[in-house]
């Protein structure tokens, strides 16, 4: 349980970063900045989506819409 707070912890602050440098949700994707992390990546959900997930989430979009994943 403690490896998987982390991940969260670590994968979160990656992303918030790149939003801190003025990175779009597309530009995180295509730098794979996820991708220390890829054995947590799975069925349910990929690298992509999760990007996706904790953009918004730190962007503060809330609109509503469900974000399909795998």
């Amino acid at each position: 349980m403690r490896d998987y707070v982390k991940m969260l912890k670590e994968t979160r602050a990656v992303v918030e970063k790149g939003i801190h440098q003025g990175k779009t949700l597309a530009q995180l994707q295509q730098e794979k900045v996820l991708e220390p992390w890829k054995k947590w990546s799975g069925e349910f959900i990929n690298s992509d989506a999760f990007i996706e997930t904790l953009f918004n989430d730190l962007k503060g979009k809330k609109d509503g819409k469900l974000l399909k994943h795998n």
